[in-house]
């Protein structure tokens, strides 16, 4: 009923810039578009990590003015990562065929994603994003890992310029 009203497809809210670009690409043959879409590799190598990553406005938006709760959430956040990546990482050397073990790397990238939003750290979680996408897809390339890797090696750029002042 819905596609004899040009309905075709859908994208369920919040969607990502990544999302958009799926769906746009996945109609690209049918209707003819040409594009000029960077592939996830590319697009990785150009996000930028210089200088501090972490939005001080975005967590005082989220948390007001409790400075405590704000430093406690950065640092709760900044203890978390380098396990998290060392949890991520471990699953290198395991069957990613498995449907259970797709899914509980899933859910380590998608929280580690989560939790450097809350810190307002943006490319990390655009960077984790295309790791997820990728697993969501069951494409175990280098560009997985590559996202994992590019989160890793920039982890000093999480320190917040001025949030000592801050908190």
């Amino acid at each position: 009923l819905y596609k004899a009203y040009g309905i075709n497809g859908q994208m369920v809210k919040p969607f990502t810039k990544n999302d958009l670009v799926n769906t746009l690409v996945a109609f690209q043959e049918e209707y003819k578009i040409t594009t000029n879409i960077m592939d996830n590799t590319t697009f990785l190598n150009q996000i930028d990590f210089t200088g501090p990553q972490v939005n001080v406005a975005f967590i005082q938006n989220l948390l007001g003015q409790d400075r405590d709760a704000a430093k406690n959430l950065l640092e709760m956040v900044l203890e978390s990562v380098p396990d998290s990546i060392k949890g991520i990482k471990s699953y290198r050397l395991l069957d990613l065929g498995n449907q259970e073990t797709q899914q509980r790397l899933i859910t380590a990238v998608h929280n580690l994603k989560s939790n450097l939003r809350n810190i307002g750290a943006n490319n990390f979680a655009l960077a984790l994003q295309i790791a997820e996408e990728n697993i969501r897809k069951d494409v175990f390339d280098q560009t997985l890992w590559e996202a994992i890797d590019i989160v890793e090696n920039n982890l000093e750029a999480l320190t917040p310029e001025n949030f000592s002042e801050w908190v």
